[in-house]
């Protein structure tokens, strides 16, 4: 039905701007998934262009658009920002026994061939996924107030639930708290009448050794103080469980991380401050609204060894070329740079070189092959990468 709607605007878009006949057009149907995202915005603006441009050359040319990097960021859509109050009752025991949930945001189907979506002025990819779908509540409800603020959105990969997981795991969890439960044996109890996530849950947990205490209590490696957190969703019908294991520190040292073997390692020599700089206006961008964006997120260089093209728009095709595109704050490193022997700028980018995500005569495959009997190898089958060389040097025997 989304496919035939999508191609019904396509046609729309197509015959309003040279004024066609329907009979004048025809569009060959693609197997192209499911059209969601972005080929799927309302107004078709990528059929309007080459429509437009077949009319001023008089058809006499195949016409085929390719956007600009620029052009299609400044052309996209944004995710719906949402807003969520929800308040909850718990009986003495600590039982849920009443949900009330305030959502609000922009609808992604009103306007659009999808809206009769919507039913009981409610738009149900803003509220799906939500606490009292998932979790067994006595006394439920839910609102939705419609947004309009101007922002031109669409959705992206999940639609509602990218915001109603974190809403309902958050909740549950200090529910959990305020009852003085276990955050896993809280969420078991809520889900009795659904037996496919409390399976998942429960195995999920098994897996994470969650019932395990750490091995010197909360209490980790220089003084680090370890967690772990558990979360769980139904969303187009998969149920997926995460368990995360978190440690902190005061910031002077390294926290460990952990691997799945329970061997613990170090990231370190991150080499950012993880705040936004000014770094120029070779790097400005221009905002859905005209707006200019002059400030921009300072990346981890571990990894700029094998991730380029270089800057955030990957304009710079080698090191060299990103470091001189700098100004703005980084000006006086970027001169500094310049002004430099050339053996020391080599140096500098050998270094950089070395800061690889892993070892550089290694691929995904030949760091786990997979197994090419297994089904849809190697969609399916196919290897990934270990994290036992993720961060860390090559050369590193840990």
């Amino acid at each position: 039905m989304l496919i035939v709607d999508v191609v019904e605007r396509v046609l729309i878009r197509a015959i309003e701007f040279p004024r066609l006949k329907p009979e004048q057009v025809f569009i060959n149907t693609l197997a192209a998934g499911g059209t969601f995202g972005r080929r799927a915005n309302a107004e078709s603006d990528y059929i309007a262009e080459a429509v437009s441009i077949a009319k001023a050359t008089d058809g006499k040319y195949p016409v085929k658009v390719i956007w600009t990097r620029e052009d299609d960021i400044t052309g996209g859509r944004y995710r719906p920002a949402t807003y969520h109050h929800v308040t909850a009752g718990l009986s003495q025991d600590g039982k849920l026994i009443a949900v009330k949930q305030d959502v609000v945001n922009q609808s992604i189907m009103a306007g659009t061939p999808m809206a009769g979506m919507i039913k009981d002025g409610v738009d149900p990819t803003s509220v799906e996924g939500g606490t009292t779908e998932q979790y067994d509540v006595e006394n439920a409800h839910v609102t939705w107030t419609q947004a309009k603020v101007g922002v031109p959105i669409l959705w992206w990969r999940s639609v509602g639930h990218t915001h109603t997981a974190y809403a309902k795991e958050v909740l549950i969890d200090e529910l959990a708290q305020a009852a003085g439960k276990d955050p896993v044996a809280y969420r078991l109890s809520l889900l009795d009448k659904n037996p496919r996530q409390a399976a998942v849950l429960k195995l999920a947990a098994q897996n994470a050794g969650w019932d395990k205490s750490f091995p010197n209590g909360q209490t980790g490696p220089n003084g680090a103080r370890r967690g772990r957190g558990v979360a769980i969703h139904e969303s187009f019908g998969s149920v997926v469980a995460h368990v995360a294991e978190v440690t902190v520190n005061d910031g002077t040292t390294y926290p460990p991380l952990k691997q799945p073997k329970g061997e613990a390692f170090e990231v370190r020599n991150i080499f950012t401050d993880f705040k936004r700089h000014d770094v120029g206006p070779n790097f400005y961008e221009r905002n859905w609204d005209g707006s200019t964006q002059t400030q921009f997120l300072t990346r981890p260089l571990w990894g700029v060894g094998s991730t380029g093209p270089y800057g955030h728009d990957g304009r710079s095709i080698t090191l060299n070329d990103v470091i001189l595109r700098h100004a703005g704050e980084a000006k006086a490193a970027r001169d500094k740079y310049a002004a430099s022997p050339s053996g020391e700028q080599a140096a500098l980018q050998t270094f950089l070189n070395s800061l690889v995500l892993f070892p550089p005569d290694d691929t995904a495959s030949s760091l786990d092959p997979g197994d090419p009997t297994k089904t849809g190898f190697p969609q399916y089958g196919h290897g990934s990468i270990k994290l036992t060389v993720l961060f860390n040097d090559p050369t590193d025997p840990e």
